[in-house]
């Protein structure tokens, strides 16, 4: 019996309307445990089925294994003919792949998608949820998501997905499952003996599976479920209790055959499961009515009983030649069979990793790990070097750190040079990611040393191209570029795809931001070629991601824009978060310095990047260019966004933290605090001396110049803060304006005569820099200039572009083909002044030409 549910089957019914007429939905259907989720589903999945014309029906369950199988709901599915999805394909595969096949599978015809238990979800599957719900308006199905909403608290792994659905518009709504009234509670009991129906529904709280297996049970109300069920299976026969005990210790559900053996019991007792109010059937299966009594059961069992059974379901399992080794690593588990659990969990690691359930492969490999007596000393350190890239996708690094550093110990112990040498690259990356960046060198040494000794190998160029990243990273030129070089020959000389492109990665990336950047974007294009054609996609989106940001640091705009949008979009197709924040990061502060403010903040709006699960070289980004335009608007909380990317980027690279303290030396230089300011930026400039960035040298030494802390440039400073801090701030602000740089070229203007300094205050206006435009205006008035421009009016923020009354004269002159000698006859005023006002209007519209001004404000671009 169904009660208080009919609103929610309706909602149910909407959205497969919606479905059938070709706009998908996903709803998540959330409640407590045994709050009657799936009995919801289940009447939804009956009703569908009446329908004509009639969905097609999946149905797939997450399990709560000790590991959960990686992309368990669609193995299920997939089991099934009906599925349409044929068998899932094995080996190295992008997991995309897969979704991609569910995603036409949902477009093809009406469809059910039911997936129950997302708590209980791999990482894989819930990578799927997310990919599915990005897209479901697209697709003829509902896909309908059951969780118990009382276990998924702030750090659960669903939490993250359930906030990123929520934003999915229409397309995905969710269902909260109420407690049962005291009316329900009555009908319910009625013709049963016992407690009041009040009291029944103050004691479960109106909880679907308390009330029914209490009233099921027939005795007295329990304290807990556990009670509940316990009493229930006392009342039932011998056989059936052993059935019972049998199908607890395998999770979710267990094929009648095996309970039966498993049992000890004969196939007729399978006829008493129907009245036993516990276990039910399922096709061929048996299961518990709730996994709560599943659990309550097996709770209760003598801990000797369930190893047996676990024992005695392993032997089955191994028996019929079982090639789940999830599962056969659970039970292995539950049996304490560690030669058992090192082969199965083993495997199913690796299986995990491959379908890019890390965090099950994380997991897996920790009860390998666990059970480490039984390895030897060459296979656990083989396996605490495979776990770190999952444990580092997951940001546990206090237990990468530890496994790594047990995996350099264990490596030791063994005459294995190139395992030692695979250990530290792994060691060196960890740190990395941990921000102990002293120790490195050290073990990426080691590893070249070790390694060398041992003759060529793919481990030595993954080393080598390692190596050239790190010095990349450093801006070390001539050490990046040799040890690159030196990986992709002997990457080519073995035949290493990966490694070459690993090789010419880091290659690129070291003349893009410290040589030669035509060189290294050609280089960068021909691994993301190679990338693209072996399939590593995980590659080819870290190429292009890096191919942009190298392409921003040295202020290539154009093509930078071009590939982060590309890196932004492979991102969003792979749901790769972390990829499209750092891309969304750089378009940002390439925003930034061309002048754009307002799109470099908007287009940071909606990410924590105080907080959340951002690597920090991805937050301390984000957080300069916020912190920056307040800076140069004046806004308030600049300090604050500052000193937190300075905080996060401490022991980083240098190339995340400049902008972060340039940004402070700004702002104390704005307000006449030159101390502070070359306190702040001495220490990093010693930093970026020993770097071949021309541009880190450049501008953290232009503000110790403009703060009176230095009075030359270094000699690889980037030119135009080179030519402003020699005197030439003509030739400066030529070269910023060629860059596309607005507020720069204002700075170099304001050194320059009367009239560039006017020019100078008139593009701060433009752009809003108002501490900027204020102490110009200040140090004019020590000059003798007959009229200093007031700055912004009130009449500017009347214009949706910010324009002046002026400026939007000149602008509708431009609309109609006029020069700016025929405007200055027009508004009679000099052709130079008419020059300023254009160039301002450029600056506010963003564009870089009269045409495109006038087209912007017509609609045309």
């Amino acid at each position: 019996m169904l009660l208080e549910r009919g609103h929610l089957l309706e909602r149910l019914s909407e959205a497969l309307d919606d479905a059938i007429r070709g706009r998908g939905r996903m709803v998540l259907v959330s409640g407590e445990a045994g709050a009657g989720k799936s009995s919801l589903v289940e009447r939804f999945l009956a009703d569908a089925r009446d329908r004509d014309p009639r969905p097609d029906t999946l149905v797939g369950h997450c399990d709560p294994l000790t590991t959960p199988r990686p992309l368990g709901p669609l193995l299920d599915v997939a089991r099934r003919p009906e599925s349409g999805f044929g068998a899932l394909p094995e080996g190295q595969l992008d997991p995309y792949a897969i979704f991609d096949r569910v995603l036409e599978r949902l477009c093809d015809a009406p469809t059910v998608l039911v997936i129950e238990d997302v708590h209980w979800a791999d990482a894989a599957t819930l990578d799927m949820l997310r990919y599915v719900g990005r897209r479901v308006a697209l697709t003829s199905a509902v896909t309908v998501v059951t969780y118990r909403g009382d276990e998924v608290g702030t750090t659960h792994p669903l939490a993250r997905v359930l906030g990123e659905l929520a934003t999915g518009g229409g397309a995905v709504s969710r269902l909260e499952i109420p407690p049962l009234s005291v009316d329900a509670v009555r009908e319910l009991r009625a013709g049963s003996g016992g407690l009041r129906a009040d009291e029944i529904h103050r004691i479960t709280g109106g909880n679907a599976f308390f009330v029914t297996e209490l009233l099921a049970s027939g005795e007295t109300v329990p304290a807990t479920v556990r009670d509940a069920v316990l009493a229930r299976l006392a009342t039932l026969d011998h056989d059936v209790r052993a059935l019972a005990d049998a199908v607890a210790v395998a999770p979710r559900d267990l094929s009648a055959r095996h309970a039966v053996e498993l049992a000890g019991v004969g196939h007729e007792v399978l006829e008493r499961v129907g009245s036993s109010a516990v276990l039910v059937t399922d096709g061929a299966d048996l299961r518990f009515r709730h996994e709560l009594a599943r659990l309550a059961v097996l709770e209760s069992l003598d801990p000797f009983r369930a190893a047996s059974l676990h024992r005695s379901m392993l032997d089955l399992l191994i028996a019929e030649g079982s090639d789940d080794h999830a599962r056969l690593a659970h039970h292995a588990i539950g049996a304490g069979d560690t030669e058992l659990v090192v082969e199965h969990a083993t495997t199913a690691a690796r299986q995990a990793s491959v379908r890019g359930a890390l965090r099950q492969a994380a997991d897996l490999y920790g009860a390998v790990l666990d059970h480490g007596a039984r390895l030897s000393r060459r296979d656990e350190a083989a396996l605490l070097v495979e776990c770190s890239p999952a444990l580092l996708t997951l940001d546990r690094i206090s237990e990468a750190l530890r496994r790594a550093d047990a995996a350099v110990e264990r490596a030791r112990e063994v005459d294995d040079p190139e395992l030692l040498g695979r250990a530290l690259v792994a060691r060196a990356q960890v740190r990395w990611y941990a921000n102990m960046l002293d120790p490195i060198g050290a073990d990426l040494d080691e590893a070249i040393e070790v390694l060398t000794s041992d003759g060529p190998s793919t481990a030595l160029v993954r080393a080598l191209a390692q190596v050239a990243q790190q010095a990349m990273v450093d801006r070390r030129y001539d050490a990046a570029v040799g040890h690159a070089r030196r990986a992709l020959d002997l990457a080519r000389s073995l035949d290493d795809d990966e490694g070459i492109i690993r090789s010419l990665h880091a290659l690129g990336c070291a003349e893009i931001v410290t040589g030669d950047a035509d060189e290294g974007e050609r280089v960068m294009l021909e691994a993301l070629r190679a990338a693209e054609h072996l399939g590593h996609g995980g590659h080819a989106a870290t190429v292009v991601g890096n191919l942009g940001s190298g392409l921003g640091e040295v202020r290539r705009y154009e093509p930078a824009r071009r590939h982060l949008a590309r890196a932004i979009e492979l991102g969003v197709r792979r749901d790769a978060d972390q990829a499209v924040a750092y891309g969304h990061g750089w378009m940002a502060r390439i925003d930034l310095e061309q002048g754009r403010w307002t799109e470099a903040v908007e287009r940071l709006r909606g990410h924590d990047w105080w907080g959340g699960a951002s690597a920090s070289f991805v937050k301390v980004t984000a957080l300069a260019v916020i912190g920056r335009v307040r800076v140069r608007r004046g806004d308030p909380g600049a300090v604050e966004a500052l000193e937190r990317a300075v905080d996060l980027g401490r022991s980083g690279a240098l190339q995340h933290l400049w902008p972060a303290v340039c940004a402070l030396a700004e702002l104390h230089w704005l307000h006449g605090r030159s101390a502070p300011a070359v306190e702040l930026l001495q220490p990093l400039y010693e930093r970026a001396l020993a770097t071949d960035s021309a541009w880190a040298q450049g501008e953290i030494a232009f503000w110790l110049w403009m703060n009176g802390g230095l009075d030359a440039p270094p000699p690889r400073a980037a030119e135009p803060f080179r030519l402003q801090m020699l005197g030439d701030w003509e030739g400066a602000a030529e070269t910023w304006h060629a860059l596309g740089c607005p507020y720069e070229e204002a700075l170099a203007l304001s050194d320059g005569d009367d009239d560039a300094a006017l020019r100078a205050l008139d593009t701060f206006d433009a752009l809003g820099a108002r501490p900027a435009a204020g102490r110009l205006r200040a140090a004019l008035r020590g000059r003798d200039i007959g009229s200093i421009p007031r700055g912004p009016r009130p009449t500017t923020r009347a214009h949706p572009a910010g324009l002046t009354a002026r400026q939007a004269e000149v602008l509708a002159l431009l609309g109609d083909g006029l020069s700016n000698a025929e405007i200055a006859d027009r508004l009679f005023i000099s052709a130079k002044t008419v020059e300023h006002h254009v160039s301002a209007v450029l600056t506010k519209l963003g564009v870089r030409t009269r045409a495109e001004a006038v087209a912007a404000v017509s609609g045309d671009c």
